[in-house]
Parts: C-alpha cells; sequence; structure tokens
C-alpha cells in the first residue's frame, strides 16, 4: 500500500492506495482510481497534467508474499478490491518458478465494469489460474 499526499487550498490530504504493478517493478507505479464527485483527491487526480507532482510513501503495511509457501491461494474482490490481487496475480504468474495455484473469486455489480476483465480472461483462458468473475 502507499500514501499520497497532495496539497490542496493550502491544506495536506492523504489517501491510501495499492498498486496493481508487481512490487518488483522499478521506476513504475501503476494505481486504479475510482473518481469520486464529491472526493477532494478524485477530483485533484484527475486534474493532474503531465509534470504535476504527487508525493507517494511507503510502502505502508506489513504483508509479503514469498513465492512456493502455498500449493493454493484463494482470492476474494469485488470492484476496486480486485487491486491489491492483481499485484499478487501478477507476480505469481511473472515468477517461473512459483506453482502457486491461483483461484479468484471477483463480484461485480455489471460485468462491462470488472476491472483487468481483458486481462483476467486472457490468464482464465491460458489456464494460468481458475477464476469465477
Amino acid at each position: 500500500m502507499l500514501q499520497a499526499k497532495s496539497v490542496i487550498n493550502g491544506k495536506e490530504h492523504m489517501r491510501y492506495f495499492s498498486p496493481v504493478s508487481p512490487p518488483n517493478e522499478f521506476g513504475i507505479i501503476e494505481l486504479v482510481l475510482r473518481f469520486e464527485n464529491q472526493g477532494i483527491m478524485s477530483q485533484h487526480f484527475k486534474a493532474l497534467k503531465p509534470g504535476d507532482k504527487v508525493e507517494f510513501q511507503g510502502p505502508c503495511g506489513g504483508f509479503e508474499y514469498l513465492p512456493n509457501q502455498l500449493q493454493e491461494l484463494t482470492l476474494l474482490a469485488s470492484g476496486g478490491g480486485i487491486t491489491p490481487g492483481m499485484q499478487l496475480i501478477r507476480s505469481i504468474l511473472k515468477d517461473p518458478t512459483d506453482k502457486t495455484k491461483i483461484t479468484l473469486l471477483y463480484y461485480s455489480e455489471n460485468y462491462n465494469e470488472i476491472l483487468y476483465r481483458e486481462e483476467l480472461d486472457k490468464y482464465r483462458s491460458e489456464n494460468l489460474f481458475s477464476g469465477l468473475l
């Protein structure tokens, strides 16, 4: 998890985000953002332009995944809660020595709004993991 800080109208605001980029992929941070109409940080992020700066600190939290420690891993997620799961799924699938079997149970009210649907469908079609979307 990362903490984002920005000064907006003279006041510091903070929010926490789960990156979806693999933790060993240096120089790139991929985040999933849901823009809330009334959210001050949502509006701030939405208005960012190339070259604007946002301060990030982290990692925050204490979860560490170690390859091949589990035979099978089942992940439960809904909506934007998929982000920490995607980071873990990508890390496992990127490591050819990691034989952990992944099962994902992911709920969304609307099939067309499933985050990472195409990527997850690709993994499933290649039998890289089993999932129920």
